[in-house]
């Protein structure tokens, strides 16, 4: 189904890597010629059916070995991948579309793994260390 954005605010350009957008335009590049703006559709050009696309994305992750997956938790891995990389809660949260950086904090605050927080504690050493002593 096509419908409106659940607010204006929802209606965004999300800036994508280079490899994401070839790779988007290799799929649709390879869709039959049925028009319209719609880069994964059924073969009848109309949009997939989410509980289809729910089951078949389970399939593949089972068949990768990472065990049944929903599609939702690309956008958690997302998150963590940006924040773990370094970028601020702030821009996690624009991308997102979350409206509040708290509900980007409250959602993904908890997952800074060991690494991260390891990468963390050397900064500080890095920055304060010298001037303590």
């Amino acid at each position: 189904e096509v419908r409106p954005t659940k607010t204006e605010r929802s209606e965004r350009t999300v800036p994508l890597p280079p490899f994401v957008v070839r790779a988007l335009r290799e799929h649709l590049r390879r869709q039959p010629a049925l028009g319209g703006a719609l880069v994964f559709r059924c073969s009848t050009g109309t949009p997939l059916n989410p509980g289809n696309v729910q089951t078949a994305f389970a399939r593949l992750t089972e068949r990768a070995g990472i065990g049944a997956r929903h599609p939702h938790e690309c956008r958690h891995g997302y998150a963590i991948a940006l924040l773990e990389s370094g970028t601020s809660l702030e821009v996690v949260s624009r991308l997102l579309g979350h409206s509040s950086i708290k509900t980007t904090a409250d959602c993904y605050g908890k997952h800074a793994r060991p690494a991260a927080q390891a990468a963390a504690v050397a900064a500080l050493e890095l920055a304060f260390g010298s001037v303590v002593r």
